[in-house]
């Protein structure tokens, strides 16, 4: 999960880079200032899903779920550290 607007560095930026690195994981944008803009880049960029501020947490969670079982991504890019 990654913030559009974080301390210190933004999420659009943070996934660029993640790419960069070769991270092939899934990747959930959340926002609470979304423009068409960002979500665009987001998606292409490889987001999972961009969902904004408030969210509904059982919807949050279905898509966690969603994300999880995308066979698009291997197990062992599941997790990692920046």
């Amino acid at each position: 999960l990654l913030d559009v607007v974080m301390p210190d560095r933004d999420g659009i930026s943070t996934l660029r880079e993640l790419r960069q690195q070769g991270y092939a994981g899934v990747v959930i944008m959340l926002t609470g200032r979304g423009t068409l803009q960002t979500a665009r880049e987001a998606m292409l960029l490889g987001a999972f899903d961009y969902i904004t501020k408030p969210f509904d947490l059982e919807f949050l969670k279905s898509v966690l779920r969603e994300g999880l079982r995308d066979d698009r991504h291997a197990p062992e890019d599941r997790a990692c550290a920046l």
